[in-house]
This record gives structure tokens, C-alpha cells and sequence, in this order.
């Protein structure tokens, strides 16, 4: 993919997590004092997003991924890709996650 068009794919992923938030689909991580975080960071072929620890959430991303991946053609390598939750999270909670992965 020419980077022109690698540009432009992830600035409408970009667009799409935020339709996502702006749109109650899925719920912004907020920060110390409800302070709302960012919701996502790019960077060349890396992406971080931010969001409140749910299935609801994780399932709306994962099939914003999975689109974006359809329609873009760029593989998004599970074995690669992570997730992180707060320490206190409980880990029956953790392993439901991980079954999107």
C-alpha cells in the first residue's frame, strides 16, 4: 500500500473510534477526575486505544477491526497485539477477555 493511501486508511479508523465514542458505543477510559483520556494514539503501523474494560466495548472494537481490516487489506497480527487492565481487575474477568484474542 502506497503511504498516501496507508494515511488515509487510518485516518478513517481514526474517524471510526471516535463515531464509536461520540455515539455511545463504547465508553471513553477517563483519567484521574473523570478527565477523559485519550482515546487513541497512531503511529506509523501501530495503534493504541483507550477505553473502560468491557466485553461491550472490546466487541465493538474488535469488529471496527475486523472491517477496517476487510476493507483496507492490513493484517492486524493478534499474536502481536495486547491488552492491559488495571491490577485490580478479577482475573475471571481477564480470561473472558482474552478469548477475543
Amino acid at each position: 500500500m502506497s503511504p498516501l493511501l496507508f494515511c488515509i486508511a487510518k485516518e478513517a479508523l481514526s474517524r471510526a473510534l471516535t463515531t464509536l465514542v461520540e455515539s455511545g458505543k463504547i465508553n471513553r477510559f477517563e483519567g484521574a477526575n473523570n478527565f477523559p483520556f485519550t482515546l487513541h494514539v497512531l503511529y506509523a503501523d501501530d495503534i493504541m486505544i483507550f477505553c473502560k474494560c468491557s466485553l461491550k466495548n472490546l466487541s465493538q472494537i474488535m469488529t471496527l477491526v475486523r472491517a477496517y481490516d476487510n476493507v483496507a487489506g492490513q493484517r492486524i497480527n493478534f499474536h502481536k497485539s495486547k491488552f492491559y487492565v488495571k491490577s485490580i481487575m478479577p482475573l475471571n474477568r481477564i480470561a473472558r477477555i482474552q478469548l477475543y484474542f
